[in-house]
Formats: structure tokens, sequence, C-alpha cells
């Protein structure tokens, strides 16, 4: 819609990661065949900016890259002051550095929507080196709000059940305390085996005899494989006989420091240490032979 307005020169759909890259020009062909490109490189983003396609779909760091690198300038300059819309996808997770303040700069006629399922406010915001943002100034009004409660209502979304549930208990009854609740207690292997045990022992009722199933969720790729392993090997003690398998993206896709987002994010904490991803690679190649052998396929 935004691309048949007249005073609309361009729209441009911008993800944080090549894998969401794909998958959102996909969804855009599925909706109307071959109208977006995928931009594979800058190079070939900067020939989309220039020319005629209107809808383009595109990660922030190519985006980024094009308007910094002095090889793109006489391309780019054109463009400066056209009207391009950018819809940002998970805006709360890529917005919070260098990059917004480049883009906003450099276009000057620029209107920016962002699409988020968890805002930034202020109880919430990290702070960086530009200071501590919400969604809200950097995006300004908010439009629209679809939250979860409207999904269940829509029949988009299953209902689900939230239990809250805090300290670990040993076998005899007594707590596990901790002074400090940092990430290295969250991280712990050996809290993680507890956490592990006790998922064996009540899983069954809390899925009400394997009538549903149930989502695990870590905070770094690191403590995921931590987990999986844990399974994996008192699965082989017959201690359980539970499914488990997982996924995670392995390593960042592209490395641009200044399009970081929030201080924490684990998969958009930009490194260039390359030994954690190749292993992280490794042990997802390993995950999939799992799974392809217990599915048979």
């Amino acid at each position: 819609m935004l691309t048949q307005l007249p005073k609309v020169h361009k729209v441009l759909f911008v993800v944080d990661r090549a894998d969401l890259d794909y998958q959102t020009s996909r969804e855009f062909n599925y909706f109307s065949p071959d109208c977006v490109d995928t931009t594979d490189n800058t190079r070939q983003l900067v020939e989309q900016m220039a020319g005629d396609n209107r809808l383009i779909v595109t990660t922030i760091q190519k985006l980024n890259t094009a308007i910094k690198k002095p090889r793109h300038e006489v391309a780019m300059e054109s463009l400066k002051d056209k009207r391009i819309v950018f819809i940002f996808d998970e805006c709360h997770r890529s917005q919070f550095g260098e990059t917004h303040k480049n883009i906003v700069k450099f276009f000057t006629k620029a209107q920016m929507f962002g699409f988020t399922g968890t805002p930034i406010f202020a109880d919430n915001a990290a702070s960086n080196e530009h200071g501590k943002r919400t969604t809200k100034d950097l995006f300004q009004e908010c439009l629209h709000k679809y939250v979860i409660t409207n999904a269940i209502a829509d029949e988009n979304v299953l209902k689900f059940s939230v239990e809250y549930w805090g300290k670990i208990k040993r076998k005899d009854g007594t707590l596990i305390t901790e002074p400090k609740l940092d990430r290295e207690f969250f991280e712990n292997p050996d809290r993680i085996s507890l956490i592990v045990d006790w998922i064996i022992a009540n899983h069954h009722r809390k899925t009400h005899g394997k009538k549903f199933s149930a989502m695990l969720y870590a905070s770094s790729v690191d403590t995921l494989i931590t987990y999986y392993d844990t399974f994996k090997n008192k699965r082989k003690q017959g201690l359980h006989d539970l499914r488990v398998i997982t996924i995670f993206t392995p390593g960042y896709n592209e490395e641009d420091q200044d399009a970081n987002g929030l201080i924490g994010e684990p998969d958009f904490n930009i490194s260039a240490d390359t030994s954690n991803r190749s292993h992280s690679r490794d042990k997802l190649n390993q995950f999939i032979a799992d799974y392809n052998q217990m599915y048979q396929t």
C-alpha cells in the first residue's frame, strides 16, 4: 500500500539478521509473487536503492554500510532528500546504537515505522554510550497495539499457561540459596542439572500426560548447549524418555559494531571471536543429527 503512494519514493523493510532477510522476502513474495528481491550484499542494495525497485528488504548492517562507506557515496547521494519509508522489524533490538543516528541524519525526509513485540520502556531501558533511550524516544507516537490477549481472542495464538517459580529445593527439602544472583549463578552447570531434574520429575504432570509440549528458553547459546547436553546425558543414563530438540543461530550474520542492539542481547552481541561460532556450529550440526536419528528423517 505504501509503495502505491505517489509521494513515496521507496519502501525499505529492514531486519537485523540475514536469516530474517530471507524469511521476510519469502513471505512478501508468497503474498504477491516477485514483488521483492532480497539483497545479498551491500553493492546489490545500493543498486536497488538507485534503481526502480519500489520495495526492498534488507538488513540494517547492509543499510548502514551503504550510507557510511565512501565507495557508495555517489550512488547514494541522490537519495538523501527522497521521501523513503523505513519499516524496522524487531526495532527493540537494533535501533539503539549509532546506526539509527546515521540513518536519520543521512535521509532528511525519512519516515520511520518500528515493529516490536517487546517495546523498550523507561523501566526496562538499558544504557549504552548513546544514553538511555526508549522505543518512544526513537519512533515517537505509538500507532497501534496488538497484544497477546488480542492474538488469543482472534485464535491466531493458542492459549498457554504461565507459572512463576523461583528458588530450587534440594531433595531433602532445603532451599538452594545464593547471596548474589548473577549470570554465573544462573548458568552454573550444577544449577542447570537441578532444573533438568525438576523438569524430568514434573513434565508428565505439567503437560497433562504429554498432551502438551513445553518450551525452554535459555539466556545464551552456551547455556542452551549445556541444557541440551544435560538432557541428553540423563537420557543415556535411563533417567527419562523425553524427546528434546533444540534450534539456535550458531553465529552472528554480519559484523557491524555500529548496528548494535541493547547491551546484553545474546543474539546481537557483535564479537570478533570466531572460536565460539565454530563451536556452536559444530554443536548445531550434532543436534540436527540427533533430531534426524530420533525422527528417522
